[in-house]
């Protein structure tokens, strides 16, 4: 949707750049964030990485898209988690 077009109904009244607000326990406004941890089998420091998402909405039909603002810091703790050997769940084994 960042280029002006409504995927659903191919609407073009986009709003871009909207806050998604999370709220805590104690109702403080935040904003709704992701998080990838780049050394994920450790028992402290677990290398959490994270940024905050934003979203465009159609004006027409309220479908809406997130976005997360810097997806290159999670790129990089993905590739890094991968290099320290996250264990593969069974099914992903590879053949002998």
């Amino acid at each position: 949707m960042k280029n002006g077009i409504c995927p659903k109904c191919d609407g073009t009244i986009i709003v871009q750049g909207v806050r998604v607000i999370d709220r805590s326990h104690g109702g403080a406004q935040q904003d709704l964030s992701v998080a990838v941890y780049s050394n994920p089998n450790a028992w402290l420091f677990k290398g959490q990485v994270m940024t905050e998402l934003w979203a465009c909405v159609c004006g027409v039909c309220g479908f809406t898209e997130l976005y997360a603002t810097n997806p290159d810091v999670l790129v990089k703790a993905a590739v890094t988690a991968q290099t320290l050997g996250v264990p593969k769940k069974e099914d992903e084994s590879e053949p002998e």
